[in-house]
């Protein structure tokens, strides 16, 4: 408690500590987020790239195999970035 308070997350009177009553709700937002991280992170399974030969687990890619979706990737994007940005802004202004 007392690192919460010297960070000043929580405060302290008369040798109590209490938060804030206007940082409630963003605080348990915050808390609620790092919660659902920590889930996350543990509930992912262990590291597979830590394993020595991770990389004779994978699939050999056979260019051959590419489907009509993955060849139209090789197409080059001639998109102008600027248009990009241009069109951004006009997006922003509506």
């Amino acid at each position: 408690m007392s690192r919460l308070h010297q960070k000043e997350v929580v405060q302290r009177s008369r040798g109590a500590y209490y938060i804030d009553p206007e940082r409630v709700e963003s605080l348990k937002r915050r808390l609620e987020s790092l919660d659902a991280a920590v889930d996350l992170f543990n509930d992912t399974p262990d590291d597979v790239y830590a394993k020595t030969g991770w990389e004779d687990e994978l699939p050999e890619l056979d260019p051959s195999e590419a489907s009509d979706a993955d060849r139209s990737s090789d197409i080059p994007d001639t998109t102008n970035a600027e248009t990009l940005v241009v069109n951004r802004e006009v997006d922003t202004e509506e």
